[in-house]
């Protein structure tokens, strides 16, 4: 199945949770040219199942810690089914009115790609200004300040950019967090009624 149909092919299911098991994966990867790249990666694998539903409901998530489900709970799921259960997007806890988006692979790794290096460029931009301008007791024009910190922080991105480039983000957090993306994550929110603006906890 394609990324495409994933949101497609997503349905909700409705019942009461009548148990739950939680475990971590964890994978290790090597230091590279990605800059963002960490040794270890940690995610958590969920599953669980609702009364009149047989197939197994289970979640990848990089940060599940703030989802509290318990036993009795009645749940509104939005999944996709397959061979081997249903991959959730979607909860929402009809006891208490919390609702929990899972965020897929695409949406983790855009930030990864685009936002984290983003403030890391402009705080190496600060930092470094702040520093030459010191460092010069303030005898350096704006100017030649501004091209040395902007040079030294366009290569800390590129430097990120080419691992990016060469697919190692989306690869390497395939393995901890659902397929799709930003549709995905509309379609569930919209298959479970969350009205625009209400909070929702990510996952």
């Amino acid at each position: 199945m394609t990324d495409a149909a994933i949101a497609g092919r997503m349905r909700c299911y409705e019942g009461v949770l009548a148990e739950a098991d939680r475990g971590t994966h964890t994978t290790w990867h090597a230091v590279h040219v990605n800059n963002w790249q960490v040794r270890s990666i940690d995610s958590d694998r969920i599953g669980f199942r609702l009364d009149g539903h047989a197939p197994l409901f289970r979640l990848r998530s990089l940060g599940a810690g703030q989802l509290f489900l318990g036993a009795g709970d009645r749940l509104r799921v939005a999944g996709v089914e397959d061979a081997d259960g249903v991959t959730v997007y979607g909860i929402r806890n009809l006891a208490d009115g919390s609702v929990y988006a899972t965020v897929p692979v695409d949406s983790v790794s855009a930030a990864t790609r685009h936002i984290l290096p983003g403030i890391a460029a402009l705080a190496g931009i600060v930092v470094t200004g702040a520093m030459l301008w010191q460092g010069t007791a303030g005898r350096s024009d704006y100017l030649e300040v501004a091209g040395v910190t902007a040079a030294m922080a366009g290569l800390f991105y590129l430097i990120g950019w080419l691992g990016r480039r060469i697919g190692l983000d989306r690869a390497e957090l395939g393995p901890h967090a659902n397929r799709g993306g930003d549709a995905e994550m509309s379609r569930a929110l919209d298959l479970l009624e969350v009205a625009p603006g209400a909070a929702v906890f990510p996952l």
